[in-house]
């Protein structure tokens, strides 16, 4: 089992920037270790804290139409696709609302190794060429790929009793690009 790295709300974004994890603050004579199932009889510095359990598939938030050329010839052909519009991508979070977004997003940075962000800017300019084949179509969309990831909030008492935790899953943009496909 991978260690998990829970983040506290108030230090997440010198964390962030950092690089570093912490779960709650056991003492120095605690045997377990810290973040990782904390035993009750350690003194754990109460809150909430926030753990990435698992990353499922990159989904695709698009900025603008889609763009679409088909190849009416017998040969292979080469289009290129330009972004027209710009906008502007935002990290969603559905389940536990306890710890801030700005935490869930440098933890996932933190554990996954990506550059996840609250929003992320698509800008106008961007260029593609894809090949299409005989009597196809091309089509491609521009936007960011966001990570999607389910994680766990924990309420960790002065005790490191866990009193309550509820599940969510963030999708958070990382990177600008396009999505092509063949038709």
């Amino acid at each position: 089992m991978s260690q998990l790295r829970p983040i506290r709300i108030a230090a997440a974004l010198a964390l962030a920037v950092a690089g570093l994890a912490v779960g709650p603050a056991l003492s120095a004579s605690a045997t377990n270790t810290p973040g990782i199932n904390p035993s009750p009889n350690s003194a754990c510095s109460a809150g909430w804290y926030y753990s990435p359990t698992g990353r499922g598939a990159d989904t695709f938030a698009k900025v603008g139409s889609t763009h679409s050329d088909y190849n009416g010839t017998p040969s292979n052909a080469s289009v290129t696709f330009t972004a027209t519009t710009s906008g502007t991508v935002t990290t969603s979070v559905s389940g536990g609302t306890n710890v801030g977004v700005s935490a869930k997003v440098a933890s996932i940075s933190s554990t996954y190794g990506i550059s996840a962000s609250t929003s992320l800017a698509v800008t106008v300019g961007n260029s593609i060429t894809i090949t299409v084949p005989p009597m196809h179509s091309g089509n491609g969309d521009y936007g960011a790929w966001r990570a999607h990831v389910t994680g766990i909030e924990r309420y960790y008492a002065a005790s490191c009793a866990v009193t309550q935790s509820h599940s969510t899953t963030v999708y958070s943009p990382y990177k600008k690009g396009w999505n092509t496909w063949i038709s």
